[in-house]
């Protein structure tokens, strides 16, 4: 089945009240095994990547591989660009051939967030790919919480209506990366976002969300989970230095990503949606 966009798989998980799991991968190996997960357990997949991975390993390779891996897929899924910080970067992903592009602007005063999304969603629309833009931030490892900024229901209303985004990453109390918020996901907020927004919402930062809060996260408006951390821990707890050969290892990081993978899809209720 032909890699797709985004757009419609969100869209349909939005009304169906699930969320479709979005997998944050490194190598080529972990999107065999994602892959190969979601068919076994018949889900939808966005299978990400981004542009910092990219630039370390290569753009031109690794975007056709990945490509051509999400086509021969028997299921939907669609190959995302995850947090490019610059239009140039989220334009760069269109050109080689990700269906769907993340523009993460959120480091920008919010007028100058909403012209380049907007600048973005248009190149997308004429590439028929979808886009997702990010209004407040999603802190992460390694940056003081002080940087956090939790979206209001203003700011994602207006924000949906300037850009055109076909979803909106909202920062609802999760962070990046291994640490969740301080306070765990403020479900009052989301609710009042989901009430004004006009589509459907995005949650990051979901490797360190309580599977209960997640639930809930995905019943009040979220249809599209980011999963990134979970998957690295479960690759790299799977490294063994007294592996006899390299494929040894990479046969066992695989299993462990893909029974990440399946443990997601059954808390995003996804599986058996496809």
């Amino acid at each position: 089945m032909p890699c797709q966009s985004a757009a419609a798989m969100v869209r349909a998980a939005f009304a169906g009240g699930y969320a479709v799991p979005a997998l944050d991968i490194e190598t080529c190996d972990m999107a065999e095994a994602v892959l190969a997960a979601a068919e076994r357990a018949r889900t939808p997949l966005i299978v990400q990547i981004t542009p910092r991975t990219l630039d370390r390993l290569g753009w031109r390779w690794l975007s056709r591989h990945l490509r051509d891996l999400c086509d021969a897929a028997p299921l939907p899924v669609a190959l995302h660009l995850d947090h490019a910080t610059s239009v140039e970067a989220a334009l760069r992903g269109l050109d080689h051939g990700f269906t769907s592009v993340m523009y993460d602007g959120s480091h920008l005063p919010p007028d100058e967030n909403a012209r380049n999304t907007a600048a973005v969603a248009e190149a997308a629309r004429r590439a028929g790919a979808s886009v997702e833009g990010e209004i407040g931030h999603v802190g992460r490892d390694g940056e003081p919480p002080g940087l956090d900024h939790l979206t209001t229901a203003d700011e994602a209303r207006a924000f949906a209506a300037a850009t055109g985004v076909d979803f909106l990453a909202v920062a609802v109390g999760t962070r990046h990366g291994h640490s969740p918020g301080p306070g765990g996901i403020d479900l009052r907020r989301l609710e009042e976002i989901r009430d004004v927004a006009s589509v459907p919402l995005v949650l990051h930062g979901g490797s360190g969300v309580p599977d209960a809060q997640l639930r809930a996260a995905i019943a009040r408006g979220i249809a599209k989970v980011n999963v990134g951390t979970a998957l690295n821990r479960a690759y790299m707890g799977a490294v063994d230095a007294a592996a006899p050969a390299p494929r040894d290892v990479v046969e066992r990081a695989m299993a462990a990503v893909g029974a990440e993978a399946e443990r997601v899809f059954a808390l995003t209720g996804s599986a058996g949606a496809a």
